[in-house]
């Protein structure tokens, strides 16, 4: 009896396991300052990567020391150390001041498509901060992200926002014509219904709704998304999440998650 229960078990536990290495999860996370003095429990984020599965997490709002250091020992370079030897980064070329993008991935279940898209320049001078496009295969599908962080300033520069997002549909577009398999990610500074109705008539939707920055005691605002045209949705099927990083990993404690990791959670897309 016992002998055919552990069967029983370890079946459903190879099962779960084939379906999630079958899965491609993706996500995006403002890090509120990776890289800066500000200090970030880096046990703790790494953590959420693993228990929540990550493929792949785009990151907004990284640092590196200064101008010239290709390697921050308090920042993207340490959370992967943090990870293990199977995650690799990748900061942007571009940047805003001292303000990066990068990428994070687990190279046991993707790797790198090597696609360097010279749109961006074009574009350069209409975005606060230029996207980073880069592109990973699993599985043997290959997926285009543009991470973006589109420009806040102050509540009053919603039109702003809204030219930014304009300019971040064409840059779609011009990648789209490449891969068809194109996201596009980060904090958008807007909301889901804003960016909709900014997008109406266009082929992109924003399909992530949920509430991601963090206040004191709850969620305050839907800034981050995932945008996609709508064969994308289609053809991918995918699931979307907010991880409840305050509710799960700080036993409820909005603001030591705040404080700890960011004033924003991280969003996964699931292909299933």
């Amino acid at each position: 009896m016992y002998l055919r229960l552990f069967s029983l078990l370890f079946c459903a536990v190879m099962v779960f396991c084939t379906a999630l290495s079958a899965q491609m999860v993706v996500g995006s996370l403002n890090t509120q300052g990776l890289g800066t003095s500000r200090e970030k429990d880096l046990t703790l984020l790494a953590q959420i990567v693993r228990n929540e599965h990550f493929d792949v997490l785009a990151l907004q709002e990284v640092f590196k020391r200064d101008r010239g250091e290709e390697f921050n020992t308090v920042g993207v370079k340490a959370l992967t150390d943090t990870l293990g030897s199977d995650w690799a980064y990748q900061f942007s070329r571009t940047r805003s001041g001292n303000e990066y993008y990068a990428y994070i991935w687990n190279r046991n279940s993707v790797s790198e498509v090597l696609f360097e898209f010279t749109g961006i320049v074009e574009y350069q001078q209409s975005l606060i901060r230029p996207p980073f496009v880069k592109c990973f295969s699993h599985k043997g599908k290959e997926y285009a992200l543009i991470n973006t962080h589109v420009i806040f300033g102050v509540s009053s520069d919603t039109a702003k926002r809204i030219d930014e997002l304009r300019v971040l549909a064409r840059i779609y577009d011009s990648v789209y014509r490449r891969y068809d398999t194109t996201l596009l990610l980060g904090d958008f500074n807007l909301s889901a219904s804003e960016i909709n109705a900014a997008l109406k008539g266009e082929k992109l939707v924003c399909y992530q709704t949920s509430k991601t920055t963090v206040g004191d005691n709850r969620y305050v605002n839907d800034y981050d998304h995932f945008v996609m045209a709508k064969d994308v949705f289609s053809a991918l099927s995918p699931s979307f999440e907010r991880v409840k990083g305050p509710e799960v990993y700080c036993s409820g404690n909005f603001a030591k998650y705040k404080s700890s990791i960011s004033d924003h959670v991280p969003i996964k897309l699931v292909v299933p």
